[in-house]
């Protein structure tokens, strides 16, 4: 009669266990994803002002800002995007991969003002092509400062900061 008392505790006891870890492994999970930095959240609403083209450092003026989402299609995201290159403003979209693994992001074809500027017009012609060729980004932050990198394949092509 003893070890059929014991049976049931133990079954008991192997099922509370396991509840238990699976309640824990659950909420781990889910506890990593909220924890875990979105870094397209770390791009929106915010001036990145260059500060590096092909790892060199720029003088000219140049920023970009990406606005607020306005499609997502599972794991895409197409983002809408404005700036200044030197003397004309531009403005389209990018789309950007929403898993943070992948951290992939393409430019649309850009639009913008035509003002004709002569000592800028070499590099904003730069910047633009370069845009187009970007295949992914990174951001990493430094106590006061943020910098979004930009790739082309693995190759640094533009860096920009942010101070928060």
């Amino acid at each position: 009669m003893m070890i059929k008392a014991l049976i049931p505790k133990q079954t008991i006891k192997l099922l509370g266990f396991i509840l238990v870890a699976f309640s824990l492994t659950t909420t781990g999970c889910f506890s990593e994803q909220i924890k875990e930095p979105d870094l397209q959240s770390k791009l929106f609403n915010k001036q990145w002002n260059i500060q590096t083209l092909n790892q060199k450092l720029e003088t000219e003026k140049m920023f970009i800002s990406f606005n607020k989402e306005n499609k997502e299609i599972k794991e895409i995201k197409t983002i809408k995007i404005s700036g200044f290159s030197g003397c004309n403003r531009f403005f389209g979209s990018v789309v950007v991969s929403a898993t943070i693994p992948d951290n992939t992001m393409q430019f649309s074809p850009l639009a913008g003002t035509r003002k004709m500027c002569s000592k800028t017009m070499s590099f904003e012609r730069k910047i633009l092509s370069k845009l187009s060729t970007i295949t992914s980004y990174n951001i990493e932050v430094k106590s006061t400062i943020e910098t979004l990198y930009l790739y082309q394949d693995n190759t640094e092509v533009f860096s920009f900061t942010v101070k928060k």
